[in-house]
């Protein structure tokens, strides 16, 4: 610390002059000049995360313009040179001290709460947004595969399809940088959302090759893809592959539907032949998903059969179908013969509930699938007492216990 000459004369002037140095450190140095710093941090703070909220409420709204993504992102940019700004202010003011500073242990404990903790914390306000990217356009498709099963479930199919095309585009940015399997399945989620959408226009629709009918084809087999990826990192995506094999089999192996324009019969008969052709064709890919999709319901079924013996004894009739179809008539009926054997197994613990009238329903489904493939085979004595039993089935009340 500077000694000072406390002479009678210069006594007076050398207490003014350390007077005006504490008075000139406490308005460059004091603790208020660093409160007020970071008070501005904070609020630079805030106005970049009510920037990050706009966005994410401006993209909740739907359709938005190039103008309001331009919009949104002068106001990203703005917020984050204001910020950096206020980060060289301080930096300044810690790389450029005073001339002649009074030596005060309070100085020196100030100028380095400023110059590392403060200014660490700064750094790592400035770089969070883009390691947050991933985690907002997952947030944000969270939200929009919930009002995507939403809309559908109030039979908005229609408008369903724009936050469900528009969760498959943020998971896609996702995926694409993260190839996980949590990335990889959220996606094929996503799609199948998607695909249950385009499935009910597509079946409230009369013509098959149409764009949504297209659509539906690849996204059904894209999800499936994927599905297939995340179940050798992970089984339990095991469920999900299953269903996602069945709903492909039953779209590929759909037969075409007709236009009323070519309603006379010879035009119906030379549709139908060029038509079998090209459904014999897809049916090679429909039995080779139908039959996967037998074996992951098997795997199920076995480790719980409560839970999924329903399903199974759906994916054995469907793989029934698809043989038939390829004219494989006694396989068929064997397989027809196992969902029966399955569905007179299947019980509702509780008799007043949906889940005991699906269970009847599969059991006559089954009897009645025995009973067409008998026919099939020129069993028909079979095929009528078959055809008996299924209908004596729907006679049973829907509302007691066991079957």
């Amino acid at each position: 610390m500077p000694s000072f000459d406390y002479s009678p004369l210069q006594a007076p002037l050398a207490l003014e002059e350390l007077l005006m140095r504490l008075a000139e450190w406490f308005n460059r140095d004091s603790i208020g000049t660093a409160l007020r710093e970071v008070e501005t941090q904070i609020s630079h703070c805030f106005q970049e995360f009510a920037a990050l909220g706009t966005i994410r409420i401006e993209r909740k709204l739907g359709d938005h313009n190039k103008e309001v993504n331009r919009k949104l992102d002068e106001l990203l940019r703005r917020t984050s040179s204001e910020l950096r700004h206020g980060h060289d202010r301080l930096s300044s003011m810690n790389r450029n001290p005073a001339i002649t500073p009074i030596a005060f242990p309070l100085q020196a404990r100030t100028a380095s709460f400023l110059s590392s903790a403060h200014l660490e914390r700064s750094a790592s306000t400035t770089i969070q947004p883009s390691i947050s990217a991933d985690s907002l356009y997952e947030s944000q498709a969270n939200e929009l595969d919930s009002e995507c099963r939403r809309l559908r479930s109030i039979k908005h199919s229609s408008e369903a399809l724009i936050p469900g095309r528009k969760a498959v585009s943020l998971r896609r940015k996702v995926h694409a940088a993260d190839k996980s399997v949590a990335a990889t399945a959220a996606l094929a989620r996503s799609l199948t959302y998607l695909a249950r959408c385009l499935k009910d226009i597509h079946v409230d629709s009369h013509l098959t090759g149409t764009k949504v009918s297209v659509e539906l084809m690849a996204v059904l087999s894209e999800s499936v893809v994927l599905y297939k990826v995340a179940f050798k990192e992970d089984t339990a995506c095991r469920i999900d592959l299953a269903t996602a094999l069945y709903n492909l089999s039953v779209r590929q192996s759909e037969p075409p539907k007709i236009s009323s324009s070519h309603s006379s019969l010879l035009g119906t008969q030379i549709i139908l032949k060029i038509s079998k052709s090209r459904r014999l064709h897809s049916l090679t890919p429909a039995l080779a998903a139908a039959e996967e999709a037998v074996h992951h319901f098997t795997v199920l079924e076995r480790e719980d059969p409560d839970a999924f013996g329903m399903d199974l004894a759906n994916a054995l009739l469907n793989l029934s179908f698809i043989l038939t179809d390829v004219e494989s008539h006694e396989t068929a009926l064997t397989i027809a013969r196992k969902a029966v054997m399955l569905a007179y197994r299947l019980h509702s613990t509780e008799p007043h509930t949906q889940e005991r009238a699906r269970c009847i329903r599969t059991l006559h489904k089954s009897l009645m699938r025995v009973s067409c493939c008998l026919d099939n085979l020129g069993r028909v004595g079979e095929a009528q007492d078959a055809e008996s039993e299924a209908n004596d089935v729907l006679k049973k009340p829907f509302f007691v216990n066991g079957v």
